[in-house]
């Protein structure tokens, strides 16, 4: 468990955009007079709670936050806890752990597929401090809008607290960490290899370029196998032998485009647990537009190249040139150079 000290941690400069702050104030404004639900603007409800704290109005020794609520996949619901620890790391105030309820895209029963994740994932153990009575949880549209309650002790609740990591993702990297630490436990840390292991994560079955509203989260395979030659040249370069891991749960008739570079192998329809572990430990990780691979690639400790259009990526992460579905050869290679050849295990 990690020790915080509530209160004692200077704060940061999160500068919201007051325009749309100011906007969001007035549209919560208008809904509450003709008393129509605000729910739905929790970004706006999160940077009030923000600017409370900033404030000094409230006693940040006497909160904790929570993520709750959420019932969609394991990738959508961690990522929604991992922004809450992005909070409490950022303010030091304490991080409460809510344990998964329910959780989307099942493979075995519900209570053996929500204990799976939580042991797997080690969020309530690493980061978090123990449960307390004496903090009753307060939803966070509450809690801004009842000063009443500032200086009482709580538990601010709400689904997630991406509109914090948007303006300060810098404190993603402590909490990812953190969690890495634990993840992989007492294994020798990434360093020299023979085999470069590298792990490519392309969203299907739930997306489609045909489809309205998931075809922002496809990408084509003539994308992805261009990323995968820049690697190829990239690893070339340093004289690394390469092992092209591709998962994914699509048909194999969607990946015959592949056949193109002998170097991938197709892990179709492995477990998401099996998927997940092999993600979190590739030397190189390709993650898809997919909290899934979004979540793993904050458990890894190798060099993880993202699309930076889909989530707020962690600063070390190498960036997808959305245009020309290119990585930076030079940058991966100097990555690749000093973590596998030189035996530097310091990834940020």
């Amino acid at each position: 468990m990690i020790d915080q000290v509530a209160g004692s941690v200077p704060c940061p400069e999160v500068k919201i955009p007051a325009l749309r702050y100011y906007g969001y104030a007035s549209v919560v404004g208008v809904k509450r007079t003709f008393s129509l639900r605000t729910h739905k603007h929790r970004k706006f409800f999160v940077w009030k709670f923000i600017k409370l704290l900033e404030s000094g109005i409230v006693r940040r020794d006497s909160l904790r936050v929570t993520a709750a609520g959420k019932t969609d996949g394991v990738g959508a619901q961690a990522l929604a806890k991992f922004s809450a620890m992005c909070l409490a790391e950022a303010y030091g105030i304490g991080y409460a752990h809510t344990p998964f309820v329910t959780l989307a895209h099942a493979e075995l029963p519900m209570d053996q597929w929500i204990e799976s994740w939580e042991t797997l994932l080690g969020m309530g153990e690493v980061y978090s401090v123990p449960s307390d009575e004496h903090f009753p949880t307060v939803d966070v549209e509450r809690y801004v809008s009842d000063p009443s309650i500032w200086n009482k002790r709580a538990t601010v609740s709400t689904r997630h607290y991406h509109g914090f990591c948007e303006l300060a993702p810098e404190f993603g990297e402590a909490v990812s960490q953190k969690l890495q630490a634990n993840f992989h436990g007492s294994q020798r840390a990434i360093g020299k290899c023979d085999v470069l292991d590298v792990c490519v994560h392309v969203r299907r079955g739930d997306v489609s370029p045909g489809d309205s509203e998931t075809r922002h989260r496809y990408t084509a395979n003539s994308k992805i196998i261009s990323v995968i030659r820049d690697i190829l040249d990239a690893a070339a370069l340093c004289r690394l032998n390469v092992r092209i891991k591709l998962f994914s749960n699509g048909e194999p008739s969607e990946f015959t485009d592949f056949a193109c570079l002998p170097e991938v192998e197709l892990h179709l329809g492995d477990s998401a647990l099996e998927t997940f572990n092999a993600l979190a430990d590739a030397h190189v990780l390709v993650t898809a537009r997919s909290d899934f691979s979004h979540l793993a690639a904050n458990f890894c400790r190798g060099v993880v190249i993202c699309d930076p259009s889909y989530r707020t990526p962690l600063s070390h992460w190498l960036h997808i040139d959305p245009a020309r579905s290119r990585v930076c050869q030079d940058a991966l290679a100097q990555k690749l150079q000093n973590h596998f050849l030189n035996g530097c295990t310091d990834f940020t």
